[in-house]
């Protein structure tokens, strides 16, 4: 097997990595008109339409780990592009509902693809045996990460 020849510290390596990744998804991304930010956004609440009959921006704040000032901004620009649309609760008055709309559905099906253009970009020069253990291996570590505490 051939000798980590890198001699930066794994932490920074997978934090190197980590804002390669980011960096090139945002690009790909702005070819939609989103954000990273606003994909997170978008995501947890196409999670939370899973799970509960109605969602509003409290439940989006706490699942993403946001202020509801953030929030706020990125639902405002999401309903603008139409990437959701507001209704009103059925439970309580007060209450706004947030649901995704097709174009929000379209994109996340590109997610896939654009997700295997920026791991392709980051693993140039490999082999697809290499790629494989890759993908294994960052299994295991993404099963131990979310089973340790704090996680």
């Amino acid at each position: 097997m051939e000798e980590n020849k890198c001699r930066m510290p794994v932490g920074m390596q997978f934090s190197v990595i980590h804002r390669s990744f980011r960096r090139q998804m945002d690009t790909l991304l702005a070819e939609y008109g989103m954000t990273g930010p606003q994909l997170g956004v978008l995501g947890r609440l196409s999670w939370l339409e899973t799970q509960e009959t109605e969602v509003n921006q409290r439940d989006v704040e706490n699942a993403a780990h946001m202020s509801h000032a953030a929030v706020t901004d990125i639902l405002k620009r999401l309903e603008t592009k139409d990437f959701i649309r507001v209704t009103p609760s059925t439970l309580d008055r007060r209450s706004k509902c947030l649901h995704t709309t097709e174009k929000a559905k379209t994109l996340y099906e590109s997610l896939d693809t654009l997700d295997k253009q920026v791991f392709d970009s980051l693993c140039q020069g490999m082999d697809d045996t290499q790629r494989e253990a890759l993908a294994s291996a960052m299994s295991i570590m993404l099963k131990n990460a979310t089973a340790a505490k704090g996680s």
